[in-house]
């Protein structure tokens, strides 16, 4: 298998990333759209490539193409510097695309709620990020770098499972479980009737039936069919006699 000296292949790499200002996550994300693969595969590999001395020329294909370069452009000054950090990871003094000033004013809203995904979909159009996902990368990793503040596992999996602050267990609002089933179309949006039982079993107590549209009452309670109501009970105890 013809292969690509590693140390040349990542030394034209990472140029090339720095003058456009991205990072190898970035470069994940790129490579794993373009050819099919998770990011975690190209991940793993150009970890392996750091220690290795060489890399499959159908691989080193693929990450040329995918940063617009070709074969001929490695030469053979592209040799790892002796005192190159082993590891890879940004270089010196590159922290992304947002500003420190960015970064608080997303904090501002993570603290009052929102997820780093949502907040990525939110600015990703507006930012030099090529994925949503290299976007929320980028916040957690700025907010991580200033020291400010990020939420557990726990208290973001509870952020993500809940709605209106409610807690998933224990704490269920009628109202907004109503509301839910309004919107599913699983009951119609009236409010019960104002009346009450009238006949056994539950004489008295208030009747649970849906009031009609623009009233207060049910067909069975409403005044203005009282008439109607009796007329019908009439016929059905002389039906019930005979």
């Amino acid at each position: 298998m013809s292969t690509v000296n590693a140390h040349a292949l990542l030394a034209l790499v990472d140029r090339e990333l720095a003058a456009r200002d991205l990072t190898r996550s970035d470069l994940w994300d790129l490579c794993s759209d373009r050819h099919g693969d998770l990011p975690a595969s190209w991940a793993r590999a150009m970890h392996r490539w750091q220690h290795a001395d060489a890399v499959p020329l159908e691989r080193a294909d693929q990450i040329l193409v995918t940063l617009g370069l070709h074969l001929n452009d490695i030469t053979g000054d592209d040799q790892a510097p002796a005192d190159r950090k082993r590891g890879g990871g940004k270089p010196a003094g590159v922290h992304g695309y947002l500003t420190d000033t960015q970064l608080r004013a997303l904090h501002r809203a993570y603290e009052q709620g929102m997820s780093l995904r949502a907040l990525a979909q939110q600015i990703h159009p507006r930012t030099r990020y090529a994925t949503v996902k290299s976007c929320a990368m980028g916040i957690q990793q700025g907010f991580a770098r200033l020291g400010l503040e990020r939420r557990d596992r726990i208290a973001a999996t509870r952020a993500a499972s809940t709605t209106h602050g409610l807690a998933p267990r224990g704490n269920v609002d009628p109202a907004h479980r109503r509301a839910l089933r309004v919107q599913r179309g699983e009951v119609l949006d009236r409010p019960t009737c104002a009346g009450r039982k009238t006949t056994y079993p539950g004489r008295g107590r208030p009747c649970r039936a849906l009031a009609m549209a623009g009233s207060d009452y049910c067909a069975q309670h409403a005044p203005e069919r009282q008439h109607q109501v009796r007329e019908h009970l009439a016929r059905a105890r002389q039906e019930a006699a005979a």
